[in-house]
Parts: structure tokens; sequence; C-alpha cells
């Protein structure tokens, strides 16, 4: 009797055992199931992590941009973690600065974070200081080095972007394409490269500079602004030559068939029509559109004058005929003589920032808590970010 009392607790003990175990499987299971998926669906930290949705179409197209800045440093966290959120993988930034106002802003950013020892040798941001002046200015002998470089090396990447650090891709259809390397595989392989019109932001009645997203700060514009025609390029770099004689167009290589030199690749918009020059005065705005936020505030407009124009050699331009170079007062009269009630909102950039970037969320939720930490004028919306995490 005892025996038999004796196996019913160790069938008991053993059962429990095993549910226990299965239990401690299913756990585990779930667990990495959860892992994965986060995986898939991604939320931005702080830490430059993407949110992705698992349902992106698959490509194996990659994407780089190059661009020349100076005097950026504002700005260029946020036009970083923006561009890499709608699928560029790298940025070739050439600063112009004397000093090299990007070198400590890199070193913290992406060689002194926790990361793999590939992304210390390769960075997603490389940075390479391009100091001086050029006759004619020198964003095309930077943008001629870039292509080189990227070409050079066996061509790391399919497309190159060709834009400045107050533009910023806008993809009008997420769902159909949830990154820009979706759109650029619907481009025609008879293309050299893919022409985007701009869709141009103005001052917004705004005066002085805030430490708020730039598109964020602004989210009006003329809904017929004439300058719109302006294209920037985004280039084969199989198929590029330079990118000349203006920054918005390309040159590129003859097609060569059996050894034969044809004629040479051309530029197309998104509805594959062919543009010539820096202009399309069809402005498709249906698929990809590059907002230009080119005048900002007035102060920033202003700071303009200081530090000169990229395509123009230094120095050398008539400060008198440049409106930056004039007072708050006649910049303020000249713009409002332009305004002519047509203004539609547009946040566009704004929301797929904040999609693509959660952190930048905070600005709606808890940015007015923590505005006595960035009184100075040359704080960042980075430093927002930087600062909330840690209060």
């Amino acid at each position: 009797m005892a025996q038999t009392i004796n196996n019913n607790c160790g069938s008991r003990r053993r059962l429990l055992s095993l549910i226990l175990a299965l239990i401690f499987i299913s756990i585990i299971s779930t667990i990495l199931l959860s892992s994965k998926m986060l995986r898939n669906i991604m939320i931005m930290t702080t830490d430059n992590s993407y949110h992705s949705s698992s349902n992106t179409p698959i490509t194996k197209t990659s994407a780089a941009i190059c661009a020349i800045q100076k005097q950026g440093l504002k700005y260029v966290d946020e036009w970083v973690d923006y561009h890499f959120g709608i699928g560029f993988t790298t940025i070739y930034l050439y600063d112009n600065s004397e000093d090299f106002e990007l070198k400590d802003w890199h070193s913290k950013r992406f060689l002194q974070q926790p990361t793999t020892s590939t992304n210390r040798v390769h960075p997603p941001v490389q940075i390479i200081h391009w100091p001086g002046t050029h006759a004619g200015g020198q964003q095309l002998p930077a943008y001629s080095n870039c292509t080189k470089e990227i070409q050079k090396h066996n061509n790391t990447h399919d497309w190159i972007a060709f834009i400045d650090l107050d533009e910023f891709f806008v993809i009008k259809d997420t769902n159909k394409y949830p990154l820009i390397t979706n759109v650029l595989d619907t481009v025609s392989s008879n293309a050299g490269g893919l022409a985007v019109n701009w869709q141009f932001f103005d001052f917004n009645n705004q005066t002085k500079y805030e430490a708020r997203p730039l598109t964020m700060r602004f989210t009006r514009r003329k809904q017929n602004n004439p300058t719109n025609i302006h294209v920037k390029m985004i280039a084969r770099s199989e198929t590029i030559k330079d990118v000349w004689p203006t920054p918005h167009e390309a040159r590129y290589k003859n097609k060569t068939i059996f050894s034969v030199r044809n004629k040479e690749y051309k530029t197309v918009d998104t509805n594959g029509d062919t543009v010539k020059g820096p202009f399309n005065h069809k402005v498709p705005t249906d698929v990809l559109v590059l907002h230009h936020y080119g005048s900002k505030s007035v102060e920033e407009f202003r700071s303009r004058c200081a530090r000169g124009r990229a395509t123009v050699q230094g120095g050398q331009y008539d400060k008198k005929a440049y409106l930056a170079c004039q007072s708050e007062e006649e910049v303020l009269d000249e713009w409002r003589s332009k305004e002519d009630g047509t203004e539609i909102f547009d946040d566009h950039a704004w929301t797929l920032l904040k999609e693509r970037v959660p952190a930048y969320n905070i600005f709606e939720t808890q940015y007015q808590y923590l505005w006595p930490f960035l009184s100075d004028e040359s704080d960042s919306p980075k430093k927002y970010i930087n600062t909330i995490s840690t209060v």
C-alpha cells in the first residue's frame, strides 16, 4: 500500500516537472519570437535605430547621399536621422568649414557609441574635410569627388543622391513605397538618373531660430511656388559622369553595346518623362518630392550672409544685391510682398520623421517643459532628445 502511494507521488512529481518544463519552453519560445518581431518592427531610441515595417518590400538596391555643408551643426542630426529612416544606407558629408566643425559631432555620434567593429571602420556617415574656396564654389567639386570615390570602390551603392542639408526627400505613398529604394526600383533601366522636384517652404512668419526640428517648424508652403520647377538628382552610380553644370543636373557616361558607343543615358521624373537641365516644369508630386526649407526663419536666413554661398567662390558675390545681407525689416518686406494667400498645410516630412524615428515624438509631448535646457541659440533638436532621455 505504501509502495503504491509512493509510486503515485513519484508519477505526480514527474508529471508536474514535465508541465513546468513545457511552460518554461513556451516562455522561452515566446521571448525569442518577440525578440524577432521587435527586430522586424524596430522602435527608434536615441541610439539611432529606425522603425521599419515587416511588410516592407524586399529590395537589394542601395542608395547613398553626397552632400556638402557649412555651419550646419544645428540641423545635421535631424537630416541624417530622417534620411536613414527612409532607406538611405550611407551618407558622405563634405565639411566646408575651416575648423572641421563636424569632426567632434561625428566622433561622438558614430565612433564613440557601442557598435560593431565594422561600423567603426565604415560608419554610416562618412565625413570629409573640404575647406577652402573654388572658382564657381565648392559644391560641384565635392559632388565630383564623392562620385569618383564611390565608383572607385566598384559602385558600392546603386544610386547616389545629391542634396543639401535643408532638403528632405518625401515619399508620398509609404504604403506602396515604404523606402526610397522601393521608388528607385521603379525607374526605367534606360534612365541614368531620377529628377525630383522641390516643394519650397518659406519662413512661416518665424523671425528667430528655435531648437525644434525643421520639418516640425515649417509646415506651410505656397501651393504653386515658381521655384518648385527646380529639381535635384538621384543618379545611378554606374552611369553618372558628374553633376554639371549646376547642382540640379547630371551628365552621364555613354551607353556601350558590344563595345559600340551608343547614345547618352537620360534623366527622367517619376512619370518616366525626360527631364533636361535644372528644371522640370511639369512638377510631378504624386510619388516623390524634395521638401526644401530654403529660408527658415529670418534670423537663420540672414546668417547666410556671413557663411557665403556654396555655388559662388568665397566672398565673390554682390552682398548689396544678396537678400540675406539686408536688414531684418528689408527681408520681411521682401518675403511678405510675395505672399499670395495660396499657402497650404503640408506636414508630410514631419509625420514621416515621427513615424520612422519615434524619438522625435517628444517634441509634441514634452518640449515645453525642457525649453530652459535649450536657451542657447546654438542648441540643436538632438540635444533636446539627449537631455530629455536623462531627466
